[in-house]
């Protein structure tokens, strides 16, 4: 009989770790995220020029691509360290962006493949996208953590097989909690943008972006180490072992 998945712990320990490391993760994502919001108001100008959203111009498109970019970027170095803080390791930040430039294209390039297919499941239907999510969840571990490259798909269908839909109400359930909390925010953005005050509501914004990198962050980490040791009896002790 298969060792179930341990939803509850699983969950647990991502809010335990959130909490616990908030002061190391919470940064790391923040500063980056930060220069993409400002870019993207200063691009966009949202709450200067209402009808901007309505335009898509030269400088919008370079917004998309950098936030594109840039956001996958990310995505890497907060997997490395949430990876990081769920081992009781530490590396450096340039150690996490040359880690994930190594892999940058088929981080991007899968990426944006998930994202595409995500979206149009949850447009369907909703559970085809969640179920998506779970076949593919540790993808951006499985490429910058074992290097998996362009087999970084693959190598994540390997881990979830057989835990697919038990991973459905993981994720349900963790993002049921982040858009409530997001919903709470969203409403202050609202009236701070209502008002025009355009520096507050960069930094809110920012620091939603933040908040929400770091806790993905070291869920998927938690679900990651939770496959490998249901598959492969990979203990933490011993993964940590194998990181330089």
């Amino acid at each position: 009989m298969n060792e179930p998945l341990g939803a509850t712990a699983l969950i647990g320990r991502s809010l335990r770790l959130f909490f616990g490391n908030l002061g190391f993760l919470f940064p790391l994502a923040f500063v980056p995220s930060l220069a993409l919001t400002a870019l993207a108001y200063l691009l966009g100008d949202p709450l200067g020029n209402p009808e901007a959203s309505l335009e898509f111009g030269p400088a919008e498109a370079l917004s998309v691509f950098l936030n594109i970019m840039a956001g996958f970027v990310l995505t890497g170095v907060m997997c490395l360290a949430g990876l990081d803080v769920s081992l009781g390791k530490r590396h450096t930040v340039g150690e996490y962006v040359r880690q994930t430039m190594r892999h940058i294209w088929p981080i991007v390039a899968l990426g944006v493949l998930l994202s595409a297919a995500t979206g149009l499941g949850v447009v369907l239907l909703i559970v085809p996208g969640l179920y998506i999510t779970a076949r593919y969840l540790p993808w951006a571990p499985a490429i910058v953590f074992e290097n998996a490259g362009w087999s970084g798909l693959g190598r994540a269908q390997e881990l979830t097989e057989g835990r697919r839909w038990p991973l459905v109400g993981v994720i349900l359930v963790m993002a049921v909690m982040v858009l409530a909390a997001l919903l709470a925010a969203g409403l202050l953005l609202g009236t701070v943008a209502a008002q025009g005050s355009l520096i507050l509501a960069v930094l809110i914004e920012a620091a939603l972006a933040g908040l929400y990198y770091a806790l993905i962050a070291v869920f998927v980490a938690q679900v990651y180490l939770r496959l490998r040791e249901l598959r492969e009896g990979a203990g933490l002790a011993e993964i940590a072992e194998s990181i330089g």
